[in-house]
């Protein structure tokens, strides 16, 4: 893996979520076989973490009458970790959530956001009626395949509780041959348990501080409340009619959630030895891989011509980015509009700009690389 960002940023939300306060809930996302599980699969054996494929409220808090429990029931996932326990959720098939039927779907991912804010109340009608309560601290960590994008509607309307890390492209001719390599002399299966080893005594043994305040500076705290207060715009959800017209616009995200997720993965990282330089620049391309695809490519575009002094049109865009449709594009751009992140140019209906501020906090939350790191691994962008 020639970037190490998705590693450090991984294992950097560990270490921030080590913090007192909100853990940092992260989704890694990529094409299958990109290496999503070599990075979540290390951390299996730290404590009171827990590999789940799919779950719902009966799998989290169990409601089974006394007489009808096993001999052997734990009562459900969040009472394995107790109430004010502190635990770790870790979703290598995040898909397989997706691809549910969608009744069960919504109510899983209703769960899941209750289980990130740290609370879950389940009224039960088992032995004349109760109701099973937890509240704690779980972190939550996922890899899915790009098909989450056909679903950030329905997560940002229950409320946004994740950031994301998008892979690079990988190099396909390097990563074959590693797998021959790796499948000829046996030592996929040593490496994994190496790493497994490392991974839990490097966090076992990890002394973190009690404030992540203490690891930043002021010019860092204007930088990430710079990506926060970007980033949770130009992410909010739009409602459209089967038309695909805009139905009703939702009220942005607010950009204190997303602060403090990016505030503790760069402490986070700062804690496991990643430079100031280097940790910084991380969390400016996980603010920007918190975007829905589309959009963060057209921002990316975006500010590539300001940076050049190019005129922005839809035709520009197209050229860019060939294999979405005009009205796919317009879409984009009408979004990101009604979220204060675009506006049209004197009116014009084909000319686009940044806004006054987000481009005073795209200039100062990220930088040329950002651009030229979203375009070159974009799928579909020339």
């Amino acid at each position: 893996m020639p970037d190490p960002m998705a590693v450090l940023v991984t294992y950097g939300a560990v270490a921030g979520s080590m913090f007192e306060g909100f853990p940092v809930h992260l989704f890694l996302i990529a094409p299958p076989a990109s290496g999503k599980n070599e990075i979540l699969e290390p951390l299996f054996d730290l404590y009171k973490t827990f590999h789940i494929s799919t779950f719902n409220e009966s799998s989290l808090l169990s409601g089974t009458r006394h007489k009808e429990r096993a001999a052997n029931a734990t009562g459900g996932l969040l009472k394995q970790i107790g109430d004010g326990g502190f635990g770790r959720f870790i979703l290598t098939e995040f898909n397989s959530v997706l691809a549910m039927n969608p009744d069960k779907r919504r109510e899983a991912l209703a769960a899941l956001q209750n289980v990130c804010t740290g609370f879950l109340d389940r009224p039960v009608g088992a032995d004349g009626g109760g109701g099973l309560h937890w509240h704690g601290k779980v972190q939550v960590l996922a890899a899915c395949t790009e098909s989450i994008e056909e679903h950030f509607t329905a997560l940002g309307s229950v409320g946004e509780r994740f950031i994301y890390c998008r892979l690079p492209k990988i190099d396909r001719k390097g990563h074959l041959k590693a797998a021959v390599h790796n499948s000829r002399n046996g030592s996929s299966a040593y490496w994994k348990r190496e790493r497994k080893n490392l991974v839990t005594e490097m966090f076992n043994r990890l002394e973190v501080p009690k404030c992540p305040e203490d690891l930043i500076t002021p010019s860092d705290e204007s930088a990430l409340s710079a990506m926060a207060d970007f980033s949770s715009s130009a992410r909010s959800s739009v409602s459209r009619n089967w038309k695909r017209e805009i139905e009703y616009v939702n009220a942005a995200e607010g950009p204190a959630r997303i602060y403090q997720a990016l505030q503790r993965t760069l402490c986070g990282m700062r804690v496991i030895g990643v430079s100031n330089e280097m940790s910084l620049r991380y969390t400016a391309r996980v603010a920007l891989g918190s975007l829905p695809g589309l959009r963060r490519t057209i921002v990316a575009l975006v500010a590539d011509a300001v940076c050049h002094d190019i005129a922005v049109t839809v035709p520009l865009l197209q050229q860019k980015i060939p294999y979405y449709s005009d009205s796919t594009i317009r879409r984009a751009l009408e979004e990101l509009e009604v979220h204060g992140i675009m506006e049209r140019v004197n009116g014009y209906r084909d000319y686009w700009a940044f806004t006054g501020d987000s481009l005073d906090n795209w200039c100062a939350g990220f930088d040329l690389e950002d651009i030229e790191e979203i375009i070159k691994n974009h799928r579909g962008a020339v």
